[in-house]
């Protein structure tokens, strides 16, 4: 039995084509797959520039949030509203023993660049939220390893699946998610979304 390939030439528009017996299209296709492969593994390892050293909230990480969530850009992202110093403390006391909130920050050379985490944590879903606090580490993957981080936390609680709330106008956070396999769930007041991954 033979085989036949059909592609066509973009630059001419007309159509080629490629015979084979039964043994050499399988062995074609899986060259295909084995460079799309290398492709992609290539890709990963030149995005993952960053070795992050994950940990516990602690008031040195504190103290690092508050300086970035009252970065204008920062905050405008995050959907952060103002709150004082004593709002956070009481905050940073409470998370210690709640249940429904999980937080993690990632330290790099000696210092946390990254935060991330679930809240509204039920028995079926909660919210993921996130942000990189040091701009210099901005499009460098990171968020990349933070968000596969916490969902492999989602998935040892059991949930089915976790939410995302972002701004209309963040297309680099979009973007990422989609990259997840978020899908699109809602509008949220006009100006923000919801989208939804399932585990």
């Amino acid at each position: 039995m033979r085989l036949m390939f059909k592609f066509k030439n973009r630059k001419s528009g007309s159509n080629s084509y490629m015979i084979f017996n039964k043994n050499e299209y399988y062995l074609f296709i899986f060259c295909i797959y084995q460079y799309f492969n290398l492709i992609n593994s290539k890709k990963m390892e030149f995005r993952r520039i960053v070795n992050l050293d994950m940990r516990e909230m602690d008031e040195v990480a504190l103290e690092k949030s508050w300086e970035w969530l009252n970065d204008p850009e920062i905050k405008r992202l995050t959907i952060t509203p103002d709150f004082s110093k004593d709002e956070q403390k009481k905050w940073f006391e409470s998370i210690k023993n709640r249940k429904d909130y999980w937080i993690t920050v990632g330290w790099h050379n000696g210092e946390p660049i990254v935060i991330g985490g679930l809240k509204n944590i039920g028995e079926k879903d909660a919210e993921i939220f996130g942000y990189i606090g040091n701009k210099e580490y901005w499009g460098k993957g990171v968020a990349v390893d933070v968000m596969n981080m916490i969902h492999e936390y989602a998935r040892s609680l059991g949930l089915e699946s976790i939410y995302s709330k972002m701004l209309k106008e963040n297309r680099n956070s979009i973007r990422l998610h989609n990259r997840f396999g978020y899908k699109y769930e809602k509008d949220i007041e006009g100006e923000r979304i919801m989208m939804r991954l399932a585990l």
